[in-house]
């Protein structure tokens, strides 16, 4: 954390203008804000390390929407917008993909989107929104004034080092690096909170399989410890868009998550292990002789990291209350669990827990008493970490995103920071832009598509 004082005295010059808001992070969340603030007449800034805009779903091959709540606003018209260009398409079961358009039915079901084609259109969309878009830029630190603000963010680019100034930031990074950098209270899980990383791995060369019996070759091979390393106990795959490919995630690995040394261990192990795997799998599995390794993704999986202490927590007794908070700005599903980092449990947790139906998103837990103008959007809002499975898939990542640019729109209105809003306004603009499903909502559209006997 820098003061205005000791910025000046290092001599970075001011990066272009001054924004309204800044974002940092392109994936979903950051995407979410950018776009929704841009569209809503903000002048705003999007920073991305990388050179692509998406996160975990562009660096971790993972273009997937998995659903199973309805969706509005970004992350339907996204999926809509590909549909139409036939580079997004349903699940029939979960693995095998339903090559029917996707028309106007409501996204319910697991959705794959070509992965190069989604950052494509995420940058169509930021650019039809006017939003300024600095990739191949890290955050470095935070510049704060007296009040506690963050006055700007030390960025670093290709070129140099550049103050970035803005009114109103939204820390979209996935750990909450920029209110980290700002000296707000930050959370760091225990590892048995943690889920676990992972590297996809996209084979191709394979044959048509039935899904059960090559579950339960799988599950041979894993009980005889065939494999080696932590593996899955189960056969995590789905088809692309590519014949005869699958997006395969069967390794994983534990460990710090926000720790550079333990980020490359956890890549070098993960790498080694999927490619000593896949032995395996080619010479044991139905329909993998001719297999492949096509691709392993660009960066470790990441589930969950940091995070912060906000006004609010979501944690177990809210999501097993059932109870919606009085101030909801974003849906989210009420089961978590999953992906354990134990090595002896695998895929769930020992204090995995399945609740049907829906509960929100607390404003609160976005906005921070200790950094006034910055919301957070995306896996690192404020949680206990065992709850971050409920709001961490993308669909309800850009959704906060969304709630957050409206935030800033109500907060540069009124000239007050992002934590004084009042919720009152937020709801209106929400309910204008037909953004928030509230949970009753969300069931009456399941049950309307799926039947009131769905499974629940």
């Amino acid at each position: 954390m820098l003061t205005e004082k000791l910025a000046k005295e290092c001599g970075w010059k001011n990066y272009g203008e001054h924004y309204d808001l800044a974002v940092i992070g392109a994936g979903p969340a950051g995407l979410g804000a950018a776009i929704r603030a841009g569209r809503l007449g903000l002048k705003v800034i999007l920073v991305e390390s990388t050179g692509i805009p998406g996160g975990t779903g562009a660096h971790a091959l993972v273009g997937n929407f998995f659903a199973g709540s309805p969706i509005k606003g970004i992350a339907e018209e996204m999926v809509r917008r590909l549909g139409k260009k036939n580079k997004a398409f349903e699940y029939y079961d979960g693995q095998a993909l339903d090559y029917r358009p996707i028309g106007d039915q409501p996204l319910i079901k697991r959705t794959a989107m070509e992965v190069s084609a989604m950052k494509r259109e995420y940058n169509t969309l930021l650019k039809e929104a006017g939003v300024d878009c600095l990739y191949y830029t890290k955050l470095v630190e935070a510049v704060r004034d007296e009040n506690g603000n963050v006055k700007a963010a030390v960025i670093s680019c290709v070129e140099g080092m550049y103050l970035l100034e803005a009114d109103y930031f939204v820390d979209a990074s996935g750990d909450a690096h920029l209110m980290a950098s700002a000296g707000a209270t930050m959370k760091k899980f225990a590892l048995d909170r943690m889920m676990h990383t992972s590297l996809t791995t996209l084979i191709g060369g394979i044959s048509v399989f039935h899904n059960d019996c090559a579950q339960q070759r799988y599950r041979e091979l894993y009980d005889a410890k065939k494999f080696k390393g932590k593996v899955w106990n189960w056969f995590g795959y789905s088809w692309t868009m590519t014949p005869g490919e699958i997006n395969t995630i069967y390794d994983f690995n534990a460990g710090d998550t926000v720790n550079s040394k333990e980020l490359t261990r956890m890549g070098i192990e993960l790498l080694d292990e999927i490619h000593e795997n896949f032995e395996v799998l080619k010479e044991e599995m139905p329909a993998f002789e001719n297999a492949y390794i096509n691709r392993t993704a660009d960066r470790v999986g990441i589930r969950s990291g940091w995070s912060f202490e906000g006004m609010a927590t979501i944690d177990r007794d809210y999501i097993n209350s059932g109870a919606v908070t009085d101030e909801p700005v974003a849906l989210i599903r009420r089961s978590f669990g999953s992906h354990s980092s134990s090595a002896e449990k695998t895929f769930n947790a020992e204090w995995l827990t399945i609740n049907s139906g829906y509960t929100s998103v607390p404003m609160k837990a976005m906005l921070s008493a200790e950094v006034p103008n910055v919301a957070v959007a995306g896996r690192c809002i404020s949680s206990d970490g065992y709850t971050i499975d409920t709001f961490r898939m993308i669909e309800q990542c850009m959704s906060m995103g969304e709630a957050a640019a409206v935030m800033t729109l109500v907060a540069k209105r009124n000239n007050v920071p992002l934590n004084a809003v009042e919720y009152k306004q937020v709801r209106e603009e929400l309910d204008k832009l037909d953004l928030y499903i509230i949970p009753e909502q969300a069931d009456k559209m399941l049950d309307d598509y799926l039947g009131p006997n769905r499974p629940r």
